[in-house]
């Protein structure tokens, strides 16, 4: 597992094409940077892999309008070292956090070329990702 002391923690599942990230407390733009930095110097990691964000642990109460902008410049940043069509899955537990998620749906919609989605449900976001649940999950 990948992030250890940030607010965002993941792993990489080559098998089955996923990245499965975990967000813990708040988001933090900062913590995005340095695990996707982490991210592409990993051995498992290549282009086109999915992700499955899980954000039901952590919070986005604390993401400004500038946060939100700043999460999309990073992402625009790495989209060639990210490369490949992917698919980003979006999962969420409260109505605060499915709102926020959905505006960022809609962002990526212009100039970024992954497919973006929100979810409510693990299964759902997994079955829209086209994959089955990594070993070490617990949706």
């Amino acid at each position: 597992m990948g992030g250890v002391g940030m607010s965002i923690a993941y792993e990489i599942h080559a098998e089955s094409r996923l990245i499965a990230f975990r967000l813990i407390g708040d988001f933090v733009v900062k913590d995005f940077r340095v695990a996707w930095a982490e991210i592409l110097r990993d051995p498992l990691f290549f282009k086109g892999m999915n992700a499955l964000w899980d954000l039901r642990a952590g919070t986005l109460a604390t993401l400004t309008r500038d946060g939100v902008f700043a999460g999309r410049g990073a992402v625009l940043e790495m989209i060639d070292q990210r490369g490949g069509k992917c698919k980003v899955a979006l999962l969420v537990a409260a109505d605060f956090e499915y709102g926020m998620v959905k505006m960022m749906e809609i962002l990526c919609e212009n100039g970024i070329p992954f497919e973006v989605r929100a979810f409510r449900d693990y299964d759902e976001s997994l079955s829209w990702l086209g994959e089955s649940a990594p070993a070490a999950a617990d949706g």
